[in-house]
């Protein structure tokens, strides 16, 4: 098991991120127990040959830019075990790049949330995080919004988040090619 704490901001985009072209990127799912809940807290997370149970909360309940994060490695059939308890998915594809001199991960949503890309930015602690100036690509700071959060989409469509989207004169992003 691991415990971390990580710093980090999450942006809604202006446009495609230039710099995904060439980055490495791999196939994200992540489905959240318990299914009942409308934003589930423990983390069930599939990416290649790796397995995880994670649990994510905010150091302070009124800033999510600071998370602790427990983990746990699991085996394929501890997560099959574990994904049998729930059907609220999120995929997506996460490319790991630098925007401006920043390490960045952009999230490109697929299936039912297709049209949805943001972009979080890790940082070493509260100090360098707080003095960040997001690059123009970044649309609207929605690090404290739940759709910032993938146990809030988890389970839902763009139609059900496009509302709140809107207030932010969000636009669906789209990658025109296959990575």
């Amino acid at each position: 098991m691991s415990a971390a704490v990580r710093h980090e901001k999450t942006y809604l985009v202006r446009y495609v991120p230039a710099q995904i072209e060439g980055a490495a990127s791999e196939i994200i799912e992540d489905a959240y127990i318990p299914e009942s809940a409308d934003h589930g807290r423990l983390r069930l997370r599939h990416r290649g040959d790796r397995y995880q149970l994670s649990k994510r909360f905010a150091t302070d309940q009124a800033d999510f830019s600071t998370l602790s994060e427990l983990t746990i490695e699991l085996t394929g059939e501890e997560y099959a075990a574990f994904r049998s308890l729930t059907a609220k998915v999120v995929r997506k594809r996460r490319f790991y790049c630098t925007i401006y001199g920043r390490p960045a991960e952009v999230d490109v949503f697929l299936d039912e949330l297709d049209g949805l890309m943001i972009i979080d930015f890790p940082f070493n602690d509260a100090a360098e995080m707080s003095g960040f100036q997001p690059p123009e690509v970044c649309l609207a700071d929605i690090t404290q919004e739940p759709v910032a959060d993938g146990g809030y989409l988890a389970g839902k469509t763009y139609g059900q988040i496009q509302y709140e989207l809107e207030r932010f004169d969000y636009v669906p992003q789209f990658i025109e090619k296959e990575y």
